[in-house]
């Protein structure tokens, strides 16, 4: 239940494919199905009672897409235009928010001169996608219920680089990647970004390899590569600034570290 203004509610039932198609051929249809759920939560039945169901009973199948592009020549995609996974940790306020920084210092570094533009798209791309892909796979992980706090708390030090594992406490990796702390290290570290510890498990249909598509075929998330060395190359150098002013800087060659 979401509460809206207006006294309004957005009341919604999140199941398995397979427990939505039993249940559905118990009724007639959508309205009656909806209904008996509100009715059989005791919490859900209290708070609307008195309400009216407005509006028609949808059906969302899937809880992430992505495009395939999130940028091109002359524009950026940002927030949710670009991907969008299940709010459950409200992660599309960090996206939308660490996107349209992005966006603005890639264009802002066009502007200026500081970078040609398919450098500022392929800065763009690359850290976006790999913010989406990283909270994705925190959001599915959150779904194996059997895992538990601890498993929570290795799975996102698995979704950090090797230098920012060093710097946060297992417990406290969770909160820095929900936070996008780590999407603001990765961004704005000079001359590339160390290799991660490790490739993600996704609800167990991660492949362990060095270029993995998370999650696998049959599953309900959209399909994302991550790649330990995907953010940019330590030749480019580039890096997010925002002092004395937002955009994008190229690190001197003593400043670059190599990647792997």
């Amino acid at each position: 239940m979401i509460p809206l203004r207006g006294g309004q509610f957005s009341v919604g039932y999140v199941t398995h494919q397979n427990n939505f198609l039993l249940l559905r051929q118990q009724h007639d249809d959508l309205r009656e199905l909806f209904l008996s759920l509100v009715d059989a939560s005791d919490t859900v039945r209290e708070q609307v009672a008195g309400h009216e169901l407005i509006g028609e009973v949808r059906v969302e199948q899937d809880f992430s897409y992505a495009a395939d592009s999130f940028c091109g020549p002359g524009y950026f995609v940002a927030g949710d235009a670009a991907c969008f996974l299940d709010p459950l940790l409200s992660t599309g306020v960090h996206l939308a928010l660490f996107s349209g920084m992005l966006s603005a210092a890639s264009i802002l570094a066009v502007d200026a001169g500081a970078v040609a533009e398919d450098e500022a798209r392929t800065f763009y791309e690359n850290l976006y996608r790999n913010a989406y892909a990283r909270m994705l796979t925190l959001v599915a992980g959150m779904y194996d219920k059997y895992r538990g706090r601890k498993g929570y708390f290795w799975l996102a030090q698995r979704l950090m680089r090797s230098e920012q594992v060093k710097a946060y406490r297992p417990d406290n990796a969770f909160g820095a990647i929900v936070a996008g702390l780590t999407d603001l290290e990765d961004a704005s570290r000079r001359g590339g970004v160390a290799p991660m510890l490790g490739v993600i498990e996704a609800a167990d249909r991660a492949r362990t390899r060095a270029d993995i598509q998370v999650p696998n075929a049959g599953t309900t998330t959209a399909p994302m590569k991550m790649d330990a060395n995907d953010l940019y190359d330590a030749e480019s150098g580039l890096y997010l600034v925002t002092t004395p002013r937002l955009g994008i800087a190229r690190a001197h060659a003593h400043d670059l570290t190599p990647t792997s």
